[in-house]
């Protein structure tokens, strides 16, 4: 019963390892995307901000 309880501690450290990782990637393209989102909001927010600053409020928001 003793030698499983370590062998199964070592076993279950590597396995969520590579799925952090890929965790990681995957959230890795989605930040860069979700800046550029904000970056293009924030350009077409500014640009109708004089016509209705309402929408602009609104946009933000959301």
């Amino acid at each position: 019963m003793s030698p499983p309880n370590p062998v199964e501690s070592p076993a279950s450290v590597p396995t969520p390892a590579p799925s952090t990782a890929r965790l990681t990637t995957f959230y890795k393209p989605r930040f860069g995307i979700t800046v550029q989102c904000n970056t293009l909001c924030v350009a077409v927010s500014a640009r109708p901000s004089p016509e209705a600053p309402r929408s602009a409020l609104t946009s933000g928001r959301g």
